[in-house]
């Protein structure tokens, strides 16, 4: 569940946040133009993490792919039930469900799995 004003806020449109489906464009409304060209241009997309090496990640942690900083986490916790570290965050869109990503968890970056927000095992 996405936790206002931690996971999304005013800053963030439904497009980046991942619900999308909430928006009905077969009407004219305020901003429809601007998320209409959204759809088609770079931008962060809300991901969830999975933990591959050991750690938490926290709110404001660095994402990174390639030595190159792709996004931060937004919330994170201890699974209790998978056992391992999960996060919620942004990161560029163009990283897909699945692959690597390095998350800096207190000046150590530690490999997480990118998956959609609803983490499952």
């Amino acid at each position: 569940m996405l936790l206002s004003g931690t996971d999304f806020n005013m800053d963030r449109t439904p497009i980046e946040a991942s619900i999308s489906w909430i928006i009905n464009y077969n009407h004219d409304f305020i901003g429809k133009e601007a998320l209409l060209e959204m759809k088609n241009k770079d931008h962060e997309v809300f991901r969830g993490f999975k933990m591959i090496d050991q750690g938490i990640p926290r709110h404001g942690y660095g994402i990174y792919k390639d030595n190159e900083k792709v996004g931060v986490i937004t919330s994170g916790t201890m699974s209790p039930s998978l056992k391992i570290g999960i996060g919620l965050g942004y990161i560029k869109k163009d990283i897909k469900v699945g692959e690597t990503v390095l998350i800096d968890i207190r000046g150590k970056k530690q490999r997480a799995e990118v998956t959609k927000p609803k983490i499952l095992p």
